[in-house]
């Protein structure tokens, strides 16, 4: 079941709790890459919410210092909840061991969930894999005289086919 006041402060990472609105912020750099539900969008998910409930738990960070949680999935479902004056909505505590990773969280997981043109899944990919880009051959080792480009090409087709993997796109899309 859901944990709430001081109980759930013992509870494990990725078991679903109920946490206060005011305790939660959004990640800072969420908007350098997703826009908010707004319009039409925002009001058929205020309303599936007002009328069914939140379905998925949002995935945010442990307690910081101030005792606030950041959300790094959820960003929409938080703001209709504020919006319909909920107090409280689950989350699931998610741990990872530098900030970094909190951000490449938030980009795959929104890669899955979003419809987004090919502009902004490539710049999304670039952001998550831009040094290792860097090396396959898109400005990296081209290879000498000997090797042609080779070790660029095979170091290219494995990232390639590790976006894919890793992201849910096809390796085609991950080689454009």
């Amino acid at each position: 079941g859901l944990q709430t006041g001081t109980e759930r402060r013992t509870k494990p990472p990725g078991e679903v709790e109920l946490v206060s609105v005011k305790e939660l912020q959004e990640q800072q750099e969420k908007n350098l890459y997703f826009q908010p539900l707004t319009g039409d969008a925002f009001d058929r998910l205020k309303k599936d919410i007002e009328e069914n409930g939140m379905h998925d738990a949002l995935i945010v960070t442990e307690e910081n210092a101030d005792n606030v949680r950041t959300v790094l999935s959820g960003h929409n479902r938080l703001n209709v909840a504020r919006a319909l004056g909920k107090e409280t909505v689950p989350v699931r505590v998610l741990r990872f061991p530098r900030p970094e990773y909190e951000t490449r969280f938030m980009i795959r997981d929104n890669l899955l969930r979003r419809q987004l043109n090919p502009e902004q899944v490539k710049a999304l990919i670039v952001k998550l894999y831009g040094p290792e880009l860097e090396k396959d051959g898109r400005g990296g080792d081209r290879g000498n005289q000997h090797t042609g480009g080779k070790v660029a090409k095979v170091h290219g087709e494995l990232l390639a086919k590790r976006i894919s993997k890793d992201i849910g796109i096809t390796e085609g899309t991950a080689k454009r």
